[in-house]
């Protein structure tokens, strides 16, 4: 159980690292050669890159190891649950078909003394079950949270093709992906705005590419498309805050002018 995607996180963690083994290998020999700053720059953003990606990968594999424990604890939870309302509801069905006439003298006369500790144990016992749906919809949610990372995972590790158009794909790709996504303003979509981040600094990295190709039109173009969404990810990441900031001053003049009383 979750042993498959913890060795593939393991394997993922070793195809960074030696990313910025290639990486750093790369920088020294742009430095030996003079290239221009950018080469260096983009050298640096892609080992940060990298390194957050090994951080990732780290809290997934902490994540799954945690969560293969928990659904151990629940199965054994789980059985119990069953045995219990399987058990209890038997009783219920046998009291009400045939009454108490066919219990023995003796579980009649110890039924008032259980009565109590039976509806606290069915209490438990339906809280367990209640816990139990509300964790399956919480995988639900870590499952959409990792397949957006693994999104976000395979556009990092890209490489920048060597061909014109097979660089304008990509470019149409990221430029995509950012346009169905975007940014949002929400603690809980984190993973949503690391994956647009991710296809923004790829294009950064085209323009890069274009630009030593001198395919200058090209990176013309992909040059105003990341100005336009760099635009985009500020209003969309912030502007909650600008209408409530918004608000407030409307407030603030309509109380000075005498509005509010």
């Amino acid at each position: 159980m979750y042993s498959k995607e913890i060795k593939d996180l393991q394997d993922n963690i070793k195809q960074a690292q030696n990313n910025i083994r290639i990486n750093r290998a790369n920088m020294a020999q742009y430095r030996e050669k003079k290239a221009p700053k950018h080469y260096q720059d983009s050298g640096k953003r892609n080992i940060e890159s990298q390194k957050k990606l090994i951080v990732n990968y780290r809290e997934r594999i902490a994540s799954y190891r945690e969560k293969k424990q928990k659904q151990k604890s629940m199965g054994k939870g789980i059985d119990s649950f069953k045995r219990e309302l399987g058990k209890n509801t038997g009783k219920w069905v046998s009291n009400k078909v045939f009454g108490d006439g066919h219990s023995t003298p003796h579980r009649v006369n110890i039924k008032t003394e259980k009565q109590k500790t039976q509806s606290e144990n069915r209490k438990d016992i339906f809280s367990k079950g209640k816990e139990f749906l509300s964790n399956e919809n919480l995988f639900g949610d870590k499952e959409v949270i990792l397949g957006f990372n693994k999104k976000t995972d395979n556009i990092v590790e890209t490489p920048i093709p060597n061909d014109k158009e097979d660089i304008m794909n990509l470019v149409n790709l990221l430029l995509s992906t950012i346009k169905a996504n975007g940014w949002k303003s929400g603690e809980n979509e984190k993973h949503i705005n690391s994956l647009s981040d991710a296809c923004l600094t790829k294009l950064e990295q085209c323009e890069i590419k274009l630009i030593s190709m001198n395919e200058i039109n090209q990176a013309t173009y992909v040059e105003n498309e990341i100005k336009k969404l760099k635009k985009k990810k500020l209003i969309q990441k912030y502007m909650i805050f600008v209408g409530i900031g918004f608000l407030f001053l409307i407030g603030f003049i309509s109380y000075q002018l005498g509005l509010w009383k």
